[in-house]
């Protein structure tokens, strides 16, 4: 069938309906991280992702929450968040620049679950990691260096993320 050329897992079949072994739901995991990961921006389109596994949305979503044991969309908040305090740390762009980066279109929402993820406002966030560095300027257009890495912070990244001058 040409379902199974296009597709990148293998169905097996027991008996007269198809199941997916461990193995197979730990590709539809990476799958469905890797396409999370690259486009967090976007909501995810259920739908389009099943019909390219050749699978329904309902099976998608129920075999996904039965692998990580979080749903899908909770995966897609916790990436955004994730990159919201990477972009907080990293960058100079204002907090409504980086919640609709991150595919947040409320700013209000995105102040609450950042609050809620981190015990502190996006900006409160930036001033703690920056002021938890030794930074210097380095003469160039005034911007920072740091010295040393920054702490993690609340098991995110961010705590292996260095600020450089150099161009």
């Amino acid at each position: 069938s040409d379902v199974y050329k296009r597709q990148p897992l293998e169905q097996v079949f027991a008996g007269d309906s198809f199941i997916f072994s461990r193995k197979r739901r730990s590709c539809l995991e990476a799958y469905v991280l890797s396409r999370l990961e690259n486009d967090f921006q976007t909501n995810f389109d259920y739908r389009q992702a099943a019909a390219e596994l050749g699978i329904t949305h309902v099976y998608l979503c129920a075999a996904y929450r039965k692998e990580t044991g979080e749903s899908i969309g909770q995966t897609q908040f916790r990436i955004r968040l994730k990159n919201a305090k990477r972009l907080l740390s990293e960058s100079r762009k204002s907090v409504i620049e980086i919640s609709t980066l991150c595919g947040f279109n409320d700013l209000s929402y995105f102040y609450r679950a950042f609050k809620k993820d981190t015990g502190m406002a996006p900006g409160d966030f930036r001033k703690q990691i920056r002021n938890s560095s030794s930074c210097f300027r380095n003469g160039t257009n005034g911007r920072l260096r740091l010295k040393r890495r920054l702490p993690s912070v609340a098991g995110s990244s961010c705590g292996q993320v260095y600020f450089s001058t150099s161009s």
